[in-house]
């Protein structure tokens, strides 16, 4: 019997992205100066996290990553590292409980999610750069009202989201969800 065998085009396989947790786990603490200890423990976690996804140990690994931003002073750099380590570790952790360790997963099928990091890495650190550039000190009364603002605009943005929707349409169909895919 013949195995028949699918190009795909290029590829890695499925544990890559399982283990890629553990680097971006130690590259995160560390480079956010965590003792040592602290190190090997959130690197242990996520090691964890990587074997058995469904145990969450790759989103406890990133819960203790900001940890570490608050246990000592704040700069620019360490902050910027914890939002993009924290983010990875969050998108890793996602696919490792969706991609299964034997299978060959095309760059292709990876090329949406990279798209989305990219995106809300811009919009994060450029909100990240923007806040560490706020003068601390005196009165951040001014904060809260921009922060009100910004609620507004979001609870406005989705009224007119909502209403937009087709009538007789809602986000599941009769048959499923509708995610854009093959049927």
């Amino acid at each position: 019997m013949r195995r028949a065998r699918l190009d795909v085009g290029p590829s890695i396989p499925g544990w890559m992205l399982r283990a890629a947790i553990l680097p971006v786990a130690f590259a995160g603490a560390a480079g956010l100066t965590a003792p040592t200890g602290w190190v090997i423990t959130a690197v242990c976690i996520a090691a964890l996290g990587a074997m058995f996804p469904q145990t969450g140990g790759a989103w406890i690994a990133a819960a203790m990553l900001p940890l570490f931003v608050l246990f000592f002073p704040v700069d620019h750099g360490r902050a910027a590292v914890a939002v993009a380590a924290v983010h990875l570790l969050h998108v890793l952790a996602g696919l490792s409980l969706v991609v299964q360790m034997r299978t060959i997963v095309a760059l292709r099928a990876l090329l949406p999610t990279v798209r989305r990091f990219v995106i809300i890495q811009l919009v994060a650190q450029s909100a990240l750069a923007c806040v560490l550039l706020v003068p601390t000190g005196g009165s951040a009364a001014w904060a809260a009202i921009v922060g009100a603002c910004a609620v507004l605009v979001l609870a406005v943005g989705a009224v007119i989201a909502a209403r937009e929707r087709p009538s007789g349409t809602s986000a599941h169909s009769r048959r499923g969800a509708d995610v854009g895919g093959p049927s």
